[in-house]
């Protein structure tokens, strides 16, 4: 019943819009809601297929918080009292560690067709002084959609009191589809903010953005929040979604692939292309044949049978930790973990006999966090669960 009302949809929408429109309807109609699922306390990862070449490790993920819903990020602040969460409906939530107790600082108004939302939280490396944060979301406009970067303050945050607003949008960019918004917020070693911009959406970037260095979409900036100013660093991004610095201060990106290959870059410099659309990972992807050497490789990548949509993740930085020192990541789609130990230079392609396979989740790791100890969390999109790797 749902392929033919679907069928007829698009037949009465190619007949009356665009080829642009059709393909947004497209899009807006072909992404299932998520049904709530119950949480898991005891969850163990599954090993019963695991692919071929791959190390395995068993570890233990730990319910660490529940209650929430859809989450798309998770920020811890520097002393570990309070964790944010960001929900893709729009609510923003505190959660104070000590008490167990969650409040909602702000429910923004929010477009959520596909891959839109409430989708990135990063907290200024002054948080604890000036009380400054900074979200990334999608709003409808004058018949568009847009994305905002924002800078947040609190104007209270004793817990009883706790309120927050917005100050000022600092970027704005125009989204041409529903998807491949990516979301993500992350403040550098240096101070500035990294601001990772899918290509704008739709299959194969039909407009180019990749590698089309004149448009922020499928790219890389570095915002000074200060100024408001901006400027490019990384092209060739087809939809970043999480991204981290590791311990050699290097930005970590996981970048969902379009048919065959979901992949994770190191980007250590200013200027890099990672490829998108020329290539996917270290493959061409149009044209067929193409000069991968142009391009920053992809320093690990899976092919489909794997998984469908890369979850990047952080370093484990806990010492004594059983992963200190390892990248964890995951696919939304299969609920598969890995952890490797990220090369020293950016671009050795690591082999699976190098990655530790975690197990197959029954998780749809949409997000992860890392709290000042250096301890990673996953989250489940489906049922608001927070988990800690143990």
């Amino acid at each position: 019943m749902r392929n033919i009302v679907i069928l007829s949809f698009i037949v009465v929408g190619l007949q009356a819009a665009s080829c642009t429109q059709a393909k947004y309807w497209l899009v807006k109609v072909m992404s299932d809601k998520v049904e709530p699922t119950a949480v898991a306390k005891d969850i163990k990862g599954d090993f019963s297929d695991a692919p071929k070449g791959y190390p395995q490790k068993n570890v233990q993920l730990e319910l660490f918080a529940s209650g929430f819903q859809q989450i798309t990020d998770v920020q811890f602040t520097v002393n570990n009292s309070w964790m944010f969460v960001a929900e893709k409906t729009g609510a923003l939530k505190v959660y104070e560690i000590k008490t167990k107790k969650t409040k909602t600082l702000a429910s923004l108004k929010v477009k959520t067709d596909s891959e839109m939302g409430l989708l990135g939280i990063a907290l200024h490396p002054k948080f604890k002084e000036n009380g400054k944060f900074y979200l990334n979301f999608n709003v409808a406009k004058g018949g568009k959609n847009y994305t905002h970067v924002a800078e947040w303050e609190f104007s209270s945050r004793v817990w009883d009191k706790m309120a927050a607003s917005q100050k000022r949008v600092l970027m704005e960019v125009e989204q041409p589809y529903p998807n491949h918004n990516a979301g993500q917020l992350a403040f550098g070693p240096d101070g500035y903010l990294y601001v990772g911009f899918g290509d704008g959406g739709w299959a194969d970037d039909p407009h180019g953005h990749g590698q089309n260095a004149s448009t922020l979409l499928g790219t890389m900036q570095r915002l000074d929040v200060a100024t408001g100013k901006y400027e490019l660093w990384t092209t060739g991004l087809r939809n970043p979604w999480r991204y981290s610095f590791d311990p050699k201060n290097r930005i970590v990106v996981a970048d969902v692939g379009q048919n065959a290959w979901e992949e994770v870059s190191i980007i250590d410099r200013k200027g890099l292309n990672l490829g998108w659309n020329v290539a996917e990972a270290n493959h061409c992807f149009k044209p067929k044949n193409c000069d991968l050497k142009k391009y920053q490789p992809a320093v690990i990548e899976y092919e489909r049978q794997l998984g469908q949509s890369i979850t990047g993740g952080y370093v484990i930085t806990k010492k004594g930790h059983s992963l200190e020192g390892q990248y964890i990541y995951a696919d939304f789609a299969s609920g598969r973990m890995w952890a490797a130990k990220l090369p020293d230079d950016s671009k050795t392609i690591l082999a699976p006999s190098q990655m530790n396979y975690l197990g197959k989740w029954p998780l749809q790791i949409a997000t992860f966090g890392r709290n000042a100890a250096g301890e990673v969390f996953v989250t489940n999109f489906s049922s608001g669960a927070i988990y800690i790797i143990k």
